[in-house]
């Protein structure tokens, strides 16, 4: 007798809406290639929550959120010099 272990489907929440997993077996980088072109490019640059067990239909999903990244500029000078 062999064991199988089945993953829960996923799905992605990305501006305050569930979007359906477009394939299980994408990587999640590619599954936000592949949004991106429904949703806008810059889904490609957000990044992944850490993944939350939710109920939806009475079924066990895997939610992965993507919200922007956020990054910081500053103003960078050469060693030794003032500024």
């Amino acid at each position: 007798m062999s064991l199988v272990i089945e993953k829960p489907p996923r799905v992605f929440e990305y501006k305050d809406k569930v979007i359906e997993d477009p394939n299980p077996d994408m990587s999640l980088e590619e599954v936000k290639v592949f949004l991106s072109k429904e949703h806008g490019p810059e889904i490609i640059n957000s990044v992944f929550s850490s993944p939350q067990v939710i109920e939806i239909d009475k079924t066990n999903k895997i939610k992965y959120k993507m919200e922007g990244k956020v990054e910081r500029y500053g103003v960078s000078h050469s060693p030794g010099t003032k500024g």
